[in-house]
């Protein structure tokens, strides 16, 4: 059911939420913006910053570690810029100096297929992931996805990426959906610029649980897995990558989406908890 209806739900995550949560999208759309300008700006103008790599927040550990290996063997610099998926992608659509794309959903690479900014042919699925609900060790395990779970929600303070333009925030209010608790739910959870910025909530106990991605457990040492969602709950989650169009693309920009799509890189994004499009949650 859930994938009979995916082209309709993935345009729900280009619209606005709630009244409630404008402000905190707000603010956290600007503090992307404003770390992008820092890192783009310098960048811009350096002569030895071949590759820009648009890349979506959940994917920096495992992309820093490829950059490094890609430059230690071939001498190939990459910039990567790290942000949530649909502000990466509106960067790009105003003229921003993207080489390739890493998005964490379809939607944002389906826009910008639209409109022309991929190179023909270089579309391709990446990698998966896996949607989890994490918690504190602090706190109680939690009960199964069910009824049950939502009344304990509902006594506690949960958090998740904002659905908006936070792809795995949207994958979580898919969950909440099909469980006919998202109009119960919304109201009272928090809604984050990021996945990382749930994860931090986690950390420092301010909120009980939070949806995230498997991969972004295994970059933090102070929260754990309650429990995997299972996947008929949500869309597939994948990574689709592609070469922008531009003018100018650097001779590296090829060499560097080859590395990013080759069997080696798969198996880092592994080692980081990232999901082989071969096989399931």
């Amino acid at each position: 059911m859930v994938h009979s209806s995916q082209s309709r739900n993935r345009l729900l995550i280009l619209r606005s939420c709630t009244k409630h949560n404008r402000a905190l999208r707000v603010f956290g759309f600007v503090a992307v913006l404003l770390g992008f300008i820092a890192t783009w700006i310098p960048e811009l103008h350096s002569e030895t910053a071949s590759v820009k790599l648009f890349a979506a927040a959940s994917t920096s550990v495992p992309v820093q570690e490829l950059v490094s290996i890609l430059n230690n063997e071939d001498g190939i610099r990459i910039v990567p810029v790290f942000a949530a998926s649909g502000a990466l992608a509106r960067q790009i659509e105003h003229g921003a100096p993207a080489d390739i794309f890493l998005s964490a959903h379809p939607v944002w690479m389906d826009r910008l297929e639209k409109s022309k900014r991929l190179r023909r042919e270089t579309r391709r699925d990446a990698i998966g992931n896996c949607l989890v609900l994490a918690r504190a060790p602090t706190e109680p395990k939690l009960p199964s996805i069910s009824k049950n779970l939502i009344e304990v929600l509902q006594r506690h303070r949960f958090a998740i990426g904002d659905p908006a333009f936070v792809p795995a925030g949207f994958y979580a209010k898919e969950v909440l959906d099909n469980l006919g608790a998202w109009k119960k739910l919304s109201r009272t959870l928090a809604r984050l610029p990021s996945a990382r910025h749930v994860l931090l909530l986690l950390e420092r106990g301010e909120v009980s649980a939070g949806f995230v991605y498997r991969s972004d457990t295994y970059a933090s040492k102070n929260i754990q897995i309650d429990q995997t969602i299972e996947q008929k709950m949500y869309s597939e989650i994948v990574y689709p990558i592609a070469i922008i169009d531009r003018a100018h693309n650097s001779p590296q920009t090829e060499s560097a989406y080859n590395f990013l799509t080759s069997p080696r890189a798969i198996q880092v994004f592994e080692k980081h908890g990232f999901r082989p499009l071969t096989k399931k949650c």
